[in-house]
């Protein structure tokens, strides 16, 4: 067994996470004129991978920070230490974008007692996400995952304090993401009518397996550092077959098939994670510029479509695609990056001083 190594910031997940919201914000450049049509479903499988690999990469981050709390004292003060400081990283932010859009929903007259269950993350939780704030299914299933996995690890170890922790930790990972896909199976099979997007992607109960397989990935970097890397080509190739096996199995009409589907496309992703923790940071505009766009990546999701695209949306009638485009990325970032520096910097360095873990 390998020596864990101290927490730094890996540059080449911040690599990916650019890249993760860059897809999510192509996905949704198709909307801006017809130039595109009939590249549709390309565009919708980039914004499926930039969500999953967000999944991907935020299951390994939470995961080696509960594996840590789970190997010392791990208590009911800590894990509530762990979700005050999750919830300062992402509810600040969303509640300023949510409030802003409701709002705005007040102002033509159109708000009502539904919209509530946006400040509690029910919207989707055993239905189809609303049309009000798209993006925020997946803040859902993110936000769920944060509550109740500490949960079910904090049972696991009250009731088997005589079992290794090593193990433990794995293994009642492994019992949670069994019975997560055996449930989203045993659905599809009974319900042939439904849509394998709406109904199930974008639903908390059927996806909190998906940020999981980062956790798992988490534990093996911790404990078998020595295999991660010398195996990390080996499952980037590993990876990058299971994500089209997983786009296979989405399209599929047989049960089983599309039950599958997001494990596929999730593990896939964490296959990418070995070979990217190794990456190093150029010392040139180009790795700043990412570093800069994974740090604003959170604000980005919040932002490009509740503001950007509605700003942008009127000047197609003067640009041309690749001009809206450009004016839809360069408007992005820059209110990303003033949200950042004006709310979710402030906070996390106030939260770092205020709840250290």
């Amino acid at each position: 067994m390998s020596k864990p190594k101290a927490h730094y910031r890996f540059w080449g997940l911040d690599l990916l996470r650019a890249l993760a919201i860059s897809l999510v914000m192509l996905a949704h450049a198709f909307f801006f004129s017809n130039d595109w049509a009939g590249f549709e479903e390309y565009f919708f499988w980039s914004g499926v991978f930039g969500v999953e690999l967000f999944f991907a990469l935020s299951g390994f981050l939470i995961g080696r920070i509960l594996l840590k709390l789970f190997l010392q004292e791990f208590s009911f003060r800590e894990v509530r230490k762990f979700w005050i400081r999750r919830w300062l990283r992402t509810l600040p932010n969303y509640y300023f974008i949510l409030g802003i859009n409701l709002v705005a929903i007040a102002g033509l007259g159109g708000l009502t007692p539904q919209y509530l269950q946006y400040f509690g993350f029910i919207q989707n939780f055993s239905s189809p996400h609303p049309a009000f704030f798209s993006e925020a299914w997946s803040l859902s299933i993110e936000e769920w995952f944060y509550l109740l996995v500490p949960l079910w690890l904090l049972s696991i170890a009250f009731f088997s304090k005589n079992t290794r922790k090593i193990h433990l930790f794995k293994n009642s990972l492994i019992l949670l993401l069994v019975g997560q896909i055996v449930f989203r199976y045993l659905y599809i099979l009974y319900s042939p009518e439904l849509d394998l997007d709406s109904d199930i992607r974008k639903v908390v109960i059927f996806r909190l397996d998906a940020p999981l397989w980062g956790v798992l990935a988490g534990w093996v970097y911790h404990f078998h550092q020595d295999w991660w890397k010398t195996h990390a080509k080996m499952l980037f190739g590993a990876g990058c077959s299971l994500l089209v096996l997983g786009f296979a199995c989405f399209n599929s009409s047989v049960s089983l098939a599309q039950a599958f589907a997001f494990t596929f496309l999730d593990l896939g992703f964490v296959c990418w994670l070995p070979l990217a923790t190794q990456w190093k940071a150029p010392s040139n505009f180009t790795g700043k510029a990412i570093n800069h766009i994974s740090l604003i990546s959170y604000s980005l999701y919040l932002t490009h479509m509740q503001f950007v695209f509605k700003l942008v949306s009127p000047l197609s009638n003067w640009l041309n695609w690749w001009q809206l485009w450009l004016v839809y990325f360069l408007t992005s970032i820059l209110l990303s990056s003033i949200l950042y520096k004006c709310i979710e910097q402030p906070v996390l360095r106030w939260r770092d001083r205020r709840f250290k873990q």
